[in-house]
């Protein structure tokens, strides 16, 4: 199945459109409630990702070498590291533990 230059086109003015009103409406909500809540939903967003899949296991808690991993990265990121050395921390640690034998 193709799709139509028609169709792409339509979709790349959709996804410019909603990105222009996000940024024209951010600009109305400085010092409001809302924009606080807006500068911290990609962080909480991002802890609902990692969260199940750093300590989910089998409808259960799991606590091993990934949990040192985000332990990790996340003192790494509150002391103010960049990103590429919040991954590299976090993974580095995991495989640390990992190559220890101390957890799997």
């Amino acid at each position: 199945m193709s799709i139509g230059l028609g169709a792409i086109l339509l979709m790349a003015a959709g996804t410019y459109a909603l990105r222009f009103a996000g940024l024209s409406l951010a600009g109305g909500l400085r010092g409001s409630r809302t924009a606080r809540l807006l500068a911290v939903l990609p962080a909480a967003l991002l802890a609902s990702i990692l969260v199940p899949a750093a300590f989910g296991g089998g409808g259960g808690l799991v606590v091993d070498a990934r949990a040192v991993g985000v332990l990790t990265a996340v003192v790494i990121a509150w002391r103010g590291g960049s990103m590429p050395l919040v991954v590299a921390g976090g993974m580095g640690a995991t495989a640390l533990v990992r190559l220890a034998g101390l957890a799997t």
